[in-house]
């Protein structure tokens, strides 16, 4: 699927490549990049299978700084197949690079990896099969969705991940292992991890936007169900205080009950705690907002 350029998920892999184009273990890349979307024609050639040519000048670059002679490519239903000729100086640089690529090189050993070696790997290994929603959306999701992946590999790579302090969960679709993350602090530390700088600055940003917002709009929510709360208790109130009158008991209410009367009266828009201020102001009292409440239990015995 071709991935939009205006997208938060685009901005990543461009970031990533253009950073890993030259850096020193740009072989680690390469390797992340090209998993598991290589196949054999012959003992000279191999083929490359990318979803798309959207970044297909960078994989000329790098297989060019490999020393890899690159022979031609042709576009097929939106989907890119790179034909690389090798001869036997570069497979001996692939081997010795531990690569792992089905049916060709059994022997990995990602266990080895050095830090920066390994996240280069996993840099690489996002642009073959990872995704990032943008932190606008309602839900923070970063996953890497790998097809047909060796479960031994698989192992070795989110035990690695581990150590660094990625936990990631573990869904089956189909032929695919997806491993995701959903917490925006540890995605923010993945793209820290990856050495995504402007990426992460951004999705701080966005996350930074995003909860403000929020916590603006919940707290204009609670605002809302509370002042409706005390709307309702209050007309309560008042339809009491009416039916109390009309049975000609108001004058016979002791003070208290009386002046709560006069006061929600003259108040109907506030809540038991600030008429608890008032009755306390007013008759120089220590009452609180519960106080209040079961004062109004009390009215309702004079209820006739």
């Amino acid at each position: 699927m071709l991935v939009k350029k205006t997208s938060f998920n685009f901005l990543l892999k461009h970031e990533l490549f253009k950073f890993n184009l030259f850096a020193k273990n740009y072989h680690y890349f390469l390797l992340g990049w090209l998993y598991n979307r290589i196949t054999i024609e012959d003992h000279h050639t191999f083929l490359i299978k990318l979803h798309t040519n959207q970044f297909l000048s960078y994989l000329i670059k790098l297989l060019k700084k490999n020393q890899l002679c690159f022979f031609k490519y042709q576009i097929i239903k939106k989907k890119s197949f790179v034909i690389i000729k090798i001869n036997n100086h570069n497979l001996t640089i692939l081997k010795n690079l531990n690569f792992y690529f089905p049916d060709i090189f059994k022997d990995f050993k990602i266990t080895n990896f050095k830090k920066l070696e390994f996240q280069s790997f996993i840099a690489g290994l996002f642009i073959n099969c990872g995704y990032i929603s943008n932190p606008k959306s309602n839900f923070y999701h970063l996953e890497l969705k790998m097809l047909n992946i060796n479960d031994q590999l698989l192992k070795i790579i989110i035990s690695k991940l581990k150590k660094y302090g990625f936990n990631f969960k573990i869904m089956t679709t189909n032929n695919a292992k997806r491993c995701y993350l959903k917490k925006s602090t540890l995605i923010a530390d993945f793209l820290k991890f990856l050495r995504a700088f402007k990426t992460l600055y951004a999705f701080e940003n966005k996350t930074i936007a995003k909860n403000f917002l929020n916590n603006i709009q919940k707290s204009i929510n609670l605002s809302l169900a509370n002042q409706q709360k005390i709307i309702k208790a209050s007309n309560q109130n008042l339809i009491l205080i009416n039916k109390i009158k009309k049975g000609n008991v108001f004058n016979l209410l002791p003070v208290k009950l009386k002046t709560l009367c006069q006061l929600r009266i003259l108040n109907p828009d506030v809540g038991y705690h600030q008429l608890a201020i008032l009755m306390n102001q007013k008759l120089d009292l220590d009452l609180n907002k519960n106080d209040i409440f079961l004062m109004f239990k009390k009215l309702k015995l004079w209820k006739i």
